[in-house]
């Protein structure tokens, strides 16, 4: 495998930690059989995968996200200049904000199976939304709070768009997601880290929810991107494979609030490649829980296995949503 741009090796380090989320609003490929019992699935090891969508002229609006991040390089590369924006979203990175102050995480509530279906699916409130986020790899577990800020996007017939901004451990995302009658599709992710952008949007877009959902319901996803940060061998493509479904119907918890969920499992595959040398691949599975009259992925525990550069491992991710009212 070719030698890789220090500035190119932090950014496939970063994109692992990218990878253990599936945001509110993230997106994550989900495979496995389909199951038409109504059982709530394990808090086994999820993973996040990334999800996005395509070059379609809808508006724009950016999710929670899921995307690597991957910084230019080779010595004659220079920083990616922040895109102008357009009706599929914004990429330029948004100005700092203080951190809105996160409630207590308290003791997670128990989940048990549900008999009725949660209800129908709408895009979610703005605001700041806080999360506890466990992360364990070789190195152990960490534990800390993230904040995914929801904004509007760029509306048209028939589609909301969301973009939501994400700051974890090593980059920050910015993902646009569409919500319209026939699922919810995750259209572009922007990663940012050390000062520099990958700007990736799907073709197609990624299907994050087909609607309506039930259990039984699974669907594919086969998405890729080329972004203009440079590789070894040219820019560098990333591919997201795999294929969702719905598991059961649970009700839990979030701040002291009963609710009911959709679980979805995940299998996936994400592969980042530079010309024919394949630079990096993470296999992910994934437990979730969305609760979709708030559009809200309230729990996800993920599992990716990365080899390639910054990866040859295996890192669990478990994300719990702190409260169902942003602020």
């Amino acid at each position: 495998m070719p030698e890789v741009d220090p500035q190119l090796r932090r950014g496939l380090i970063a994109l692992s930690a990218v990878l253990l989320f599936i945001g509110v609003v993230g997106v994550a490929v989900s495979g496995g059989d389909n199951n038409n019992s109504d059982t709530v699935a394990s808090q086994g090891g999820p993973t996040t995968t990334l999800s996005g969508g395509g070059g379609d002229p809808d508006g724009s609006s950016e999710a929670s996200i899921t995307i690597p991040t991957v910084g230019p390089s080779g010595p004659t590369t220079t920083p990616k200049a922040p895109p102008t924006t357009s009706r599929k979203g914004t990429s330029a990175t948004p100005a700092t904000t203080a951190k809105p102050k996160c409630p207590p995480a308290g003791a997670p509530g128990p989940s048990t199976p549900a008999s009725s279906d949660p209800g129908p699916t709408r895009p979610p409130a703005l605001g700041a939304y806080c999360y506890s986020v466990a992360i364990t790899d070789a190195s152990g577990t960490r534990n800390s709070e993230h904040v995914a800020k929801v904004e509007a996007g760029q509306d048209s017939q028939g589609v909301t768009r969301r973009v939501t901004t994400r700051q974890d451990e090593q980059a920050t995302l910015k993902t646009t997601e569409a919500w319209a009658a026939d699922g919810v599709r995750q259209e572009r992710i922007v990663i940012s880290s050390g000062g520099f952008d990958i700007d990736c949007d799907w073709q197609p877009d990624v299907l994050v929810y087909a609607q309506p959902l039930s259990v039984g319901a699974k669907w594919v996803v086969d998405s890729s991107c080329q972004t203009t940060t440079q590789g070894p061998s040219g820019p560098v493509s990333l591919r997201e494979q795999g294929e969702r479904r719905v598991t059961g119907r649970a009700t839990t918890s979030v701040g002291g609030t009963q609710i009911v969920v959709w679980v979805i499992e995940t299998n996936g595959k994400l592969t980042v490649s530079s010309g024919v040398s394949v630079l990096r691949t993470d296999d992910v599975t994934a437990v979730s829980h969305f609760e979709p009259t708030r559009g809200l992925e309230v729990y996800d525990k993920v599992t990716t296995v990365s080899s390639g550069f910054g990866g040859g491992g295996t890192t669990t991710a478990e994300r719990r949503l702190l409260s169902l009212s942003p602020s």
